[in-house]
C-alpha cells in the first residue's frame, strides 16, 4: 500500500531489476504523472477505480495476501482503511518515513491532529512488524504507541544507497556549507544560520536546498538568509536532477541538518560516504542510528570550520559503502519478503 513519492519509483525498478516479485502487487494512490512507475501488472493505481471499486479491489488484496507493507503511514484513506479491519494489523509491516512517526511530537496539537491521532494510536499499537534502520524511531513507536511488534532492520529505499565517487582528497579553497535538505521548517534553518552568522570572518558560502517542501517558507527563509549573508547565501530553488544533486553533494565541505527528528538521512549518507563533515543534532535517533554503525558525525555545540581528519574521513567512506549498498539492501528486503 503506497502513497507516491520520488521514492517510490526507483524502489520499484530495483524490486523488477534485482528481486522476485512475482507475487507482488503494488497498490498505489497519488500523482502516477509526477511519480512516473514503469508500466508493469504488479502496479496497480487506485486512481483507475472508482472509489467503491478501488475499495473492493483493495479489500480483495489485503484479505488474500501474505503481507501487507505500508511504505509510509500519511495517507487517511489506509489508517482509516486499517481502523476498521484491525485483523489485518498483525500481517503488516510499516517502512518507518520519519515524519509518519514523529507527527506525534512536531504535528500541531489542534482537534484535527487529536482526531487523526486517536486512530493513528490504534493502528500502530498494533501493527505486527516495524521495518527501518533507525532503531530509535522503533524506540519511539513504542513509547509513544505502545507498539510490542517485531522489529525488522532495512536501509528501505533506494535514496539511501550510497552512490557517490571516491573521496575528495583535498577541499576548496572556499568552504562550502550545507544547511539542510527540504523547504521544511523542521529543517531549524534560522538556527543555523544565526550560528553562522558569529562567523563572518571565515572564508565560506551557504547552500540551502529549497526545492522540496513548503514554497511560502522557501521564499521567507531564503529571504533571510540573503539579507545575513548577501552573495554568500546560495537559495537552491530548483528541483536538480539525482545526478546533478550528487555531483552538488560532492562539491560540499560541510553540512547541518539541525532537525529534531530522523530526516534527511539519505543527503547524510552520501555526505558521509563522500567524506564530508556532517552536523546532527544531539540526541536524535539520526545521531543514535550513525553512531551505531560506527561513523563519525558532530553536533552544533562543537562547531568549527576544520574538517574531519583523512583518518574519520575514509573510515566514514568505508563503513557507508559496506552498509548502504544496494546488495545490502536486497538482502534485507529478502529477509522481510520471505
Amino acid at each position: 500500500m503506497i502513497l507516491l513519492d520520488k521514492f517510490i519509483p526507483p524502489f520499484i525498478d530495483l524490486l523488477n531489476r534485482r528481486a522476485n516479485v512475482e507475487g507482488h502487487v503494488f497498490w498505489l494512490r497519488g500523482d502516477l504523472e509526477k511519480y512516473k512507475v514503469s508500466p508493469d501488472k504488479r502496479a496497480v493505481a487506485a486512481e483507475g477505480y472508482s472509489a467503491l471499486a478501488g475499495f473492493i479491489k483493495l479489500l480483495r488484496m489485503a484479505y488474500t495476501s501474505e503481507k501487507i507493507i505500508l511504505h509510509g503511514l500519511f495517507s487517511n484513506y489506509y489508517l482509516i482503511f486499517l481502523f476498521f479491519q484491525p485483523w489485518l494489523l498483525k500481517k503488516c509491516y510499516w517502512f518507518v518515513w520519519g515524519g509518519d512517526l514523529y507527527v506525534h511530537e512536531l504535528g500541531s496539537k489542534n482537534l484535527k491532529w487529536r482526531i487523526k491521532e486517536f486512530v493513528r494510536r490504534a493502528v500502530i499499537g498494533r501493527i505486527g512488524h516495524i521495518v527501518t534502520y533507525v532503531s530509535g524511531d522503533i524506540d519511539n513507536a513504542e513509547r509513544w504507541y505502545k507498539w510490542r511488534g517485531t522489529r525488522h532492520e532495512c536501509i528501505l529505499y533506494t535514496s539511501n544507497i550510497y552512490a557517490g565517487g571516491e573521496v575528495a582528497s583535498t577541499p576548496s579553497t572556499v568552504i562550502r556549507i550545507q544547511v539542510g535538505n527540504s523547504a521544511d521548517p523542521s529543517n531549524n534553518h534560522l538556527e543555523v544560520l544565526n550560528l553562522l552568522k558569529d562567523c563572518k570572518d571565515q572564508n565560506f558560502c551557504i547552500y540551502m536546498p529549497l526545492a522540496y517542501g513548503d514554497e511560502d517558507y522557501a521564499k521567507v527563509i531564503a529571504d533571510q538568509g540573503r539579507e545575513m549573508f548577501g552573495s554568500r547565501f546560495v537559495p537552491m530553488h530548483d528541483f536538480m536532477s539525482y545526478d546533478k544533486y550528487l555531483e552538488f553533494l560532492a562539491d560540499i565541505d560541510i553540512a547541518i541538518f539541525h532537525h529534531k527528528r530522523q530526516q534527511g538521512m539519505g543527503n547524510i549518507i552520501n555526505l558521509l560516504g563522500a567524506g564530508k563533515k556532517v552536523y546532527v543534532r544531539r540526541g536524535t535517533s539520526s545521531e543514535v542510528a550513525l553512531q551505531n554503525l560506527g561513523l563519525t558525525t558532530h553536533t552544533l555545540e562543537s562547531f568549527s570550520f576544520e574538517l574531519d581528519s583523512d583518518v574519520d574521513r575514509r573510515k566514514n567512506a568505508r563503513l557507508v559503502r559496506e552498509y548502504f549498498s544496494e546488495d545490502n539492501l536486497i538482502r534485507q528486503l529478502y529477509n522481510i519478503f520471505a
